[in-house]
């Protein structure tokens, strides 16, 4: 499952970093309507960060140590 989240985290990060190469080469977009469907840009920008926090925690998550209790009979 590690992979896994690694994987969105990776594909999240490369669309982000895509568009701020292109937010620096033609200018920040504006949010507008369009056909009824509204485009927030700057709020696309704020999910996918909260997005890539989250699968962050989940990973350190996963990758804490862990111990097992057990109790003996003698």
């Amino acid at each position: 499952m590690k992979s896994n989240l690694k994987a969105i985290k990776a594909s999240l990060a490369q669309s982000l970093a895509d568009e701020t190469a292109y937010q620096e080469t033609y200018g920040p977009r504006p949010s507008y309507g369009l056909d009824g469907e509204n485009y927030d840009w700057p709020g696309w920008r704020t999910a996918v960060l909260s997005q890539i926090e989250t699968l962050n925690k989940l990973i350190q998550q996963e990758d804490a140590p862990f111990s097992i209790r057990s109790r003996v009979r003698t």
